[in-house]
């Protein structure tokens, strides 16, 4: 009884035309989409706190299997629990891509398109521009890009 009334909370928070279901006179599709998005809401859940944890992903991955939902996340949590990290890092930068119109997808190299300057690429009038950044003043906001970027050893256009 307690899961009807959740399935039908869920269903009560979709808006209507949300393309999970409309138009379906049996419903199959609205019902797909209503377990699509319970999975990626635990997905969502599971991560949030930033850390990864072997139970929680376990549990994402058993909700998808009880509710049938086989899809690119589920896939990628499950390599990211038997420890397949370098794949599905390049899984995850492959999916960002492919949002960016206009953006070439390179397996073999698959940060490349947000690494620019780099192979015979470098501008060293622009990398001396960013090294700048760290001799503002505090508070500004290039000192504050520079210091987030280097703290958080993103790669930073070096000459």
């Amino acid at each position: 009884m307690r899961r009807r009334r959740t399935w039908r909370a869920v269903a009560a928070a979709l808006p209507a035309g949300d393309g999970a279901g409309a138009g379906d006179d049996d419903g199959a599709s609205r019902r797909r989409g209503l377990r699509l998005l319970c999975v990626r809401l635990a997905a969502v859940m599971a991560f949030v706190d930033g850390r990864v944890d072997d139970a929680k992903m376990t549990r994402v991955l058993a909700l998808a299997r009880a509710l049938g939902v086989h899809a690119d996340f589920v896939t990628a949590v499950h390599e990211l629990l038997v420890g397949e990290v370098a794949w599905v890092a390049a899984d995850q930068i492959r999916h960002n891509i492919a949002t960016i119109p206009g953006v070439p997808y390179d397996q073999a190299h698959p940060y490349a398109a947000f690494l620019p300057y780099t192979d015979g690429r470098e501008d060293p009038a622009l990398a001396a521009r960013y090294d700048a950044l760290a001799d503002l003043p505090d508070g500004s906001l290039g000192k504050a890009f520079y210091e987030h970027y280097t703290r958080n050893g993103f790669a930073f256009l070096t000459a």
